[in-house]
Parts: structure tokens; sequence; C-alpha cells
């Protein structure tokens, strides 16, 4: 066993260097199962495996410590002492040591159907799987999966699915519905039992009546003095751990009424861990004490990020709680909401796929607010200053009473306001907000009474607005639409009047609406509908899906954001996110490469893309939490090597080798070549063109050859047109 994780390491540091610079950051909010090892609670929760240690102290492991998932279903504390994880879609990881793991199976994950919550045990060196069509047995031992049953006995699990498992020696309760089924197995021999595949190999031990017609599922079962008993309530009730009897006298705290909150009860090493729904207590044998709190990433269900307005980078986030959250790539903070309101914690954030929160280049930001209006913040969100809503009495129409729809909004093109959208009852309307909540709005004019998002630009010229906005004629993301083009007057010429000069209306691919939209570098206006991404320029009678995109796969699509090197960055809803670049001149050929959760993806749900350009991060909401991923050639480089630019930075400078040291070169102009001569003059290295991207080198300290340089003092040279900066390298051994 110990060679398989050996092997098991390998692989997981050979992925991870060739997969690139992932972080997750995952808010665990329902548990499902626990095991515990050498002192640590290993919790299978929907943002990854938590590990709880007895003093309270906790970490999380998502899909970029090695699991491949983050919705992990099932924990095993295998009889080889090994810890084993299971994904929701079943993919089986191997725990390595300091939170890292690797996968040692995925082969059920694609089939694509659910392994039923918690419902994974061992026995020898057999893993069991309760999916919701089929009980699995797997070998972790010989790595490889021995068979799986859709019928045991008189009963298609296809027709009704596990509900609740035991093993017992060499005995394997199985229930379905309100039915318990038995059989003995042989685990040392499990591949040679012949009879396995065989349903009339089971035994049906009986049915058994909850005596509430809601209750039909058995939850539970246990064996007490050879005394089968079932129980159909979701929590243990009473709850023994450590011999001992919680009651909810002496432990308010587990129970909710009659009631308890414990699901699952740990006992190993003197200590018991009490595992609920959201919550988990470790109990000494006198008090409880709850050791769930995780405060890492305390943003409950994000949806929306906006790039950090001033500073260094990072980026701002929202979510349906009303909670603001910034981040510079490794660490969070956030703030909970001023002045709660009752329309936080809706689901139409995720099932509308809302891109509404904007941020000013002197950092106002704006948020619209489902059913309620607009709230208008100072430095990314840290102070409310003002509000749009219905109770205000504004120009805002209410799509019902009472009742204001924000859709879209855009800066405006010289970043002193926003431009919104607002559903209206015959048609949506659009506003513009100033920076003292000042509103003023063009009420009817949409092509449709369902308004989505906007993105704004200066004319040509540069004496009008142009307002791109997404009109739905249907309601839904998957509703009928078409692209409003708005010729606005700049405010500052109508003395904060928004007046309309001309407005067009352009189909979309297959008449669909518009869930989000971004420019690329050459003012081309990139969308997506759910199905399709396509583009529009000026002149064009419709916006277009490109002729060929290779390596691309139809998906559900979420959100769409174009870097700095023109790329699209498309998150998907189960799919992960494509990143699409164009292969010639043309946008009609494109190429796709496409990250998952494999990859180092949280999850393949996304709802919203943000590319910060300073640091260089790519980042992805998912309900449970964010991904970030950081590129070089992501950060934007126009100013590198300019008056206006970031000093070139050459560290560190004397660097070591035998330290596995390297130096960096940073703020450099893409356009720009860099040069290394040794002590003689002599070239030794140099650096141009593509690998330039990003305007960051990391050297090695290997010569053209790949060989190592020898010890001393070396210079280097990087020029741009007339533009250089030179000077000097210690290098040490």
């Amino acid at each position: 066993m110990k060679l398989l994780l050996r092997s098991l390491l390998f692989l997981l540091v050979s992925n991870a260097l060739a997969a690139g610079a992932w972080s997750d950051f995952s808010r665990t909010d329902h548990f499902y199962e626990g095991a515990v090892s050498h002192h640590t609670l290993f919790l299978a929760t929907d943002g990854g495996v938590r590990l709880i240690n007895s003093d309270g102290s906790s970490s999380v492991s998502t899909s970029e410590d090695g699991l491949e998932a983050s919705n992990i279903y099932g924990v095993v504390h295998a009889a080889s002492g090994d810890i084993f994880t299971i994904s929701d879609k079943g993919i089986i990881a191997a725990y390595l040591g300091n939170g890292k793991f690797a996968v040692m199976n995925r082969s059920y994950a694609s089939a694509g159907v659910e392994l039923v919550q918690g419902l994974a045990q061992s026995a020898d060196s057999i893993l069991v799987l309760c999916f919701k069509d089929k009980i699995a047995f797997f070998d972790y031992a010989e790595r490889k999966s021995l068979i799986s049953l859709s019928r045991i006995a008189d009963a298609s699990l296809k027709a009704k699915s596990p509900s609740a498992m035991l093993i017992q020696g060499d005995s394997l309760f199985v229930a379905l519905g309100s039915s318990v089924y038995f059989r003995e197995m042989n685990w040392k021999a499990l591949a040679q039992d012949v009879l396995l595949a065989d349903p009339e190999s089971w035994n049906f031990v009986g049915s058994f009546d909850s005596g509430d017609t809601a209750k039909t599922k058995i939850q539970h079962i246990s064996l007490v003095k050879g005394k089968l008993l079932v129980s159909f309530e979701e929590t243990l009730s009473p709850v023994v751990a450590l011999g001992d009897t919680l009651s909810a006298k002496k432990f308010p705290a587990l129970w909710k009424g009659d009631s308890s909150k414990v699901r699952q009860v740990v006992n190993a090493d003197g200590l018991a861990y009490l595992i609920g729904q959201d919550s988990v207590w470790l109990y000494d044998g006198a008090e409880s004490s709850n050791v769930s709190e995780w405060s890492y990433f305390p943003i409950q269900n994000p949806y929306v990020v906006t790039p950090y307005v001033n500073g260094d980078g990072g980026v701002t986030v929202y979510s349906t709680y009303g909670q603001f959250g910034w981040s510079d790539g490794e660490s969070w903070t956030f703030q909970e909401p001023e002045s709660p309101i009752i329309f936080y914690g809706g689901t139409e954030a995720y099932t509308r796929l809302l891109k509404n929160l904007v941020t000013l280049r002197d950092a106002k930001t704006l948020v619209g607010i489902w059913g309620y209006g607009f709230r208008l913040y100072a430095a990314n969100g840290l102070h409310l200053e003002a509000e749009v809503t219905a109770d205000l009495h504004s120009c805002v129409e209410e799509y019902l009473q009472d009742y204001i729809v924000p859709a879209g909004i855009a800066p405006s093109p010289d970043s002193l306001g926003w431009l919104v959208s607002y559903w209206g009852a015959s048609a949506y309307g659009i506003a513009y907000i100033d920076e003292a909540g000042n509103v003023s709005c063009a009420g009817q004019v949409g092509s449709g009474k369902f308004a989505g998002p906007l993105v704004s630009a200066w004319s040509n010229d540069s004496t009008e607005w142009i307002l791109y906005s997404a009109a739905g004629t249907t309601e839904g993301t998957d509703g009928q639409g078409v692209l409003d083009v708005f010729t606005i007057t700049p405010i500052s010429q109508t003395g904060g009047e928004l007046k309309i000069a001309s407005k067009m209306s352009i189909p979309t691919p297959d008449h669909k609406m518009i869930v989000d939209m971004d420019f690329d570098k050459d003012s081309r206006l990139w969308t997506i509908t759910a199905t399709a991404f396509a583009y529009w320029e000026s002149g064009m009678d419709s916006v277009q899906a490109p002729h060929k995109t290779s390596s691309y796969e139809h998906a559900s699509l979420s959100s769409i954001e174009v870097d700095p090197n023109n790329r699209l960055w498309i998150g998907t809803i189960g799919s992960g996110v494509y990143m699409i670049q164009k292969t010639a001149t043309s946008p009609d050929t494109m190429k796709a490469t496409k990250f998952v959760s494999r990859n180092g993806l949280l999850n393949d749900i996304v709802y919203d893309v943000a590319i910060d350009s300073k640091k260089g991060v790519a980042w992805f909401v998912h309900k449970n939490g964010m991904s970030a991923y950081y590129r070089t050639d992501l950060r934007e480089t126009g100013a590198y090597m300019t008056s206006d630019g970031p000093e070139i930075k050459v560290y560190p400078n004397p660097f070591r080798l035998n330290l596995n040291q390297s130096v960096t070169f940073e703020n450099v102009s893409e356009d720009a070549v860099i040069s290394i001569y040794n002590a003689g003059a002599h070239l030794v290295r140099s650096f141009a063109g593509d690998e330039l991207d990003g305007g960051r080198i990391v050297w090695d300290g290997k010569d053209r050859r790949g060989v190592l340089v020898a010890p001393g003092v070396y210079h280097y040279l990087i020029k741009k047109g007339s533009k250089k900066k030179q000077g000097k390298l210690i290098i040490l051994h």
C-alpha cells in the first residue's frame, strides 16, 4: 500500500506542475459524512474535504489538492488505515498527507450518476459505494472495480435507490426505501464470489413502517444485540457518544426541539465527533464544543465578481446575502450587509445569471438587488452611500407594485456614473445614476419587457455614448431576445438628463436572449446566449457565431470576459470554463482550451468570470466558493516600459542556484528583448516574443544549451526600441 501511495504522490506532483497555478477558496456549508484518522476528522462536504483537528484548527482540501472534485459525498477510514474520499459522481481519491490527495479511480464518474450522500463504507480491502442506481464494489488494494449491481433480490436499484447501508462483519445490509436486504460476503475473496452478480443470492429481511406517511425511506440501520433496528429520521435519537447519552437538557446546542441535529457520531482516540448537516461538535466525555466555524472563505453564496479598483489588483465579490468580499488572491476579508433586506438570499442571482456589480475608476460601486433597486457604495463596496428604491419614488419603473427588477449595470463611458436597465410593464427602461445617487430615466425604450446585461463605449468619433443592451422578448436566460444598441448624448451635455438619440435592434443567434457581453481590444463585441457565443461589429446585420471553433463542445453558458491578449474566457453551468482564442486574424476560426475540476477548478458550475489584469489572475465564481487561476499572460502590459508604467524589477539579486532559486524579470514590455551576458560579454541567454507574454520572465540560471551557468557576475540588457535598462546580476552556487 505504501508503494501505491508513493506512485500516487508522484502522479499528483507531476499533474500539479503541468496544470499551472490554481487556488480554490470554498465555504463548506453542507456536511455529509466523516471519518477520523490520526486525531483528525476528515469531513465530506459540498466544498471539498474539511480537515478538523482535535484542537479545533481546520483546513479544506479541494480539487486543486488532487481530489479532482469539490462535492465530496463520502469519506472512509479503511482497514488498511488509509483515508479514501468519494465525490458526488464517484471519483475515488486517497489521502497522501499534508492536505493532498491523489485520484485512484474515476471510472464511475463517466456514468454521471450520483453517489447517495454518505453511503460509502469499507470492509477488508473493499469499498462499497451506493449510487442512486447501483451498488459498486471497488478493491482499493488492486485499484480496480469488481462489479456493480443494479438488482438485489427482487428489487431494481434503478427504480428505488439505496437509502441506508450497514456492514457488520461478513454481513452487508442495504435499505431500499422502507425495505431491508441482506447478504453474507466473503470480503477477502470477493473477486472469486461467482454468485455476487446473482440477485437471488440476496435475502429479503423485511419491510418497516415509520408510522408517518411523509417518511418512507430508512435513513439508519443498526444491529443491537443481534437485533436489526432501523430509523426513518435523518438525525440520530438518542445521541450516544463515548457510551454517554447526550440529552437535550444538558446539551441544548445539539438539539432543535425534540429532534437532534446530529446525523453521525464518530468515536476515536477518546473523543467523539458529532456531525450535523452544517455543524460539527467535539465531545470529550464532559463538554461539547462546535469545531466547524469557518472564516477563511467567509462569503456565503457568491455570484458576481469584478476587479478591485486601485491598489495592486484583486477582486470584489458580492453574494446573494448582500455580503461584499475582497481578495488579493491569497486571503479574504468581508463585510456583512449594511441594513439587511428581505430580498437577500434568493435564487434569482443564479437562475437569471445576474451581472449587476460595477465599480468605477474612483472605487464607487453600484449593485442591483432583485426586487429592491440599486445600492451605491464607496471604496469598492465598503460604505453604503445612497439607494434607488421604490420607497424613494425615483423615476425607475416598478415591474410589480413596490418591486423593482434591476437587470444590467455598466459604467458610463466617462466613468463618472452608471447606465442601468430595469424591467418594465410593456418594455424595459434604462437610467443614468450619478455618483451622488441622482437618477435620470428613459422608460419603456427596450425591445421587450425583459432587460439583461449592459456594456457601453464611446462612439468612433468620441462624441456620443453607445450602450449595448440585452433585450428579452420572453422571460428567462433561455428566452427569446435581441441586441439593442442605443446612441446616447453624454450626460455632461444635457444637464444630467438621460437623452437617447437613436436605437437599433440586432438579431442574435437563434434569436436567443444575451446573458453576458464584453469587448475585445479591436472594439468587437462578444456575446453569449445560453447556448452560443458570437460577435458583432459595426456594419453587421446580426450577431454571428464563429464558423469553426476546434475543441469546443456545446455547453450551457453563463459568463464571458475578454483578457488583455484578446482571449475569451467563458464560464459554463456544469462544463467548467473555456479559454477561446483566434487561430488567424479573423474571429471566424477559433480554438478552445477547456478547464474543469480535474484541472484545479473548484466546481464545474461557474456563474461569473473576472480577469485581474494587474496581478494576472482569472477568477471564477461558484455557488460554494471561488477559483483563481494565475497566469502571467493575463496581465495588462501596455504601460510597461513607458513613462507612466511601473519600474522594471529584477530579483533576487544576488541569487543562489543551489537553493533552487531563479531570477524574475518583472514589468518588461512584451515587445522588448532581454539579453544576459557573462563577464566576457558573451551572450548566455535571451528572451523575446511569446516568452515575454505578461511582461514577466523567470530565468532558471541555465544557458541556451540548458546547462547551469557558472557563479560570477553577469550583465543584463532589457531593450525596447530606444528604451533600455541594464544592470548586474550576481550568481552564487
